[in-house]
């Protein structure tokens, strides 16, 4: 079985250190009349970056609900909020953002209420804003950035309803083949083959190298499950659980340039919350993780912001990775965050 977790030569650390050069810039604060911000995400945008995230009037995805996104051409400024759909009928909640050709396009969930999705849009960024190029009846909550797999086609992990407008509670991967418009679901093997969702929450992160694919998921009832594909997403099995020590909240992982694999996710802490935010390294597919890196941990008094801070998303981008999440304290107004280091420095 392919091991991800720490090894006896490499206990896991009770100090991390910060990455050297860490920078940690608000994006946007809540406003009165969209207090309720959640599910940031980073992606490479034409030439620079987009980071974005829905916004709810009410409370999570209660109310109006709109996706909203900033662009940056070099990683430093930012220009102002777009909004990319929005609207009261239906809740609009997550939104996953890629390349395709050239094109910068948003796959958007489209929802009748909390956690209820129907489908999702499919929109394209131009001149005059956003165009909404056609929908999908696929009951699908993207969880990553559609990435490319060996055969050309184009993968995301996320998790759907069994049933449309159930609970999405079965994790799973949607792939588009090379050349093709429509998506295609494929479900990891569970309990769910035989009428039991143990997981509430499935949310999937991915893990690429060439042609071994990883998915790691969120399970509120016990460790992360581990998925492996290695006929580039088409079927999957189970590899087991990780000895990481995540809290239950969504993970992110993903490749860098240098082959290097890496995995975002809040720690467990005494306090059951999502206050320590990590990221954990290794350096080949079949080595386990034998690094961590501290991103945040409780109040940040200069960004005036936290203790909590989650639901990360990540992007390499000239020689920096780039990390959003959502922060939050007790009063659950929420902001969205951006941290950045230099790879070097790690």
């Amino acid at each position: 079985m392919h091991n991800i977790n720490w090894t006896l030569a490499a206990p896991y650390p009770s100090s991390p250190s910060k990455p050297e050069g860490l920078r940690a810039r608000m994006l946007c604060h809540f406003c009165d009349e969209f207090p309720f911000l959640h599910d940031t995400s980073i992606s490479l945008c034409q030439g620079g970056l987009f980071a974005a995230w829905y916004a709810c009037t009410q409370g999570e995805i209660e109310g109006a609900t709109r996706i909203v996104g900033r662009f940056s051409p070099d990683g430093e400024a930012w220009q102002p909020l777009e909004i990319v759909e929005e609207g009261r009928e239906y809740h609009y909640v997550p939104a996953s953002f890629f390349e395709d050709d050239g094109q910068f396009r948003a796959v958007v969930t489209v929802m009748t209420g909390h956690d209820r999705p129907i489908g999702f849009d499919e929109l394209l960024r131009c001149d005059k804003g956003w165009e909404k190029l056609g929908s999908s009846a696929l009951p699908f909550l993207f969880n990553t950035t559609p990435i490319q797999a060996p055969d050309g086609a184009l993968i995301a992990g996320g998790r759907f309803s069994p049933i449309v407008g159930d609970l999405p509670r079965i994790p799973a991967i949607i792939r588009r083949a090379r050349g093709e418009s429509d998506w295609r679901l494929i479900p990891f093997p569970g309990e769910w083959d035989s009428g039991a969702f143990p997981l509430p929450f499935p949310e999937t992160a991915i893990l690429p190298d060439g042609g071994l694919i990883e998915a790691i998921v969120r399970n509120d009832n016990g460790q992360p499950r581990v998925y492996r594909s290695s006929d580039a997403g088409l079927s999957w099995a189970y590899a087991g659980e990780s000895a990481l020590p995540a809290a239950g909240s969504k993970l992110y992982g993903g490749r860098l340039s240098d082959g290097r694999q890496y995995l975002i996710f809040n720690e467990r802490t005494p306090a059951r919350d999502r206050s320590r935010l990590v990221m954990a390294l290794r350096e080949r597919p079949e080595q386990p993780f034998d690094r961590l890196l501290l991103l945040a941990d409780g109040w940040d008094a200069e960004l005036g912001s936290g203790p909590y801070w989650h639901y990360p998303w990540a992007c390499e981008y000239n020689g920096r990775l780039y990390v959003s999440c959502t922060s939050n304290g007790p009063d659950n107004r929420r902001n969205a965050v951006l941290f950045d280091f230099p790879l070097a420095s790690v």
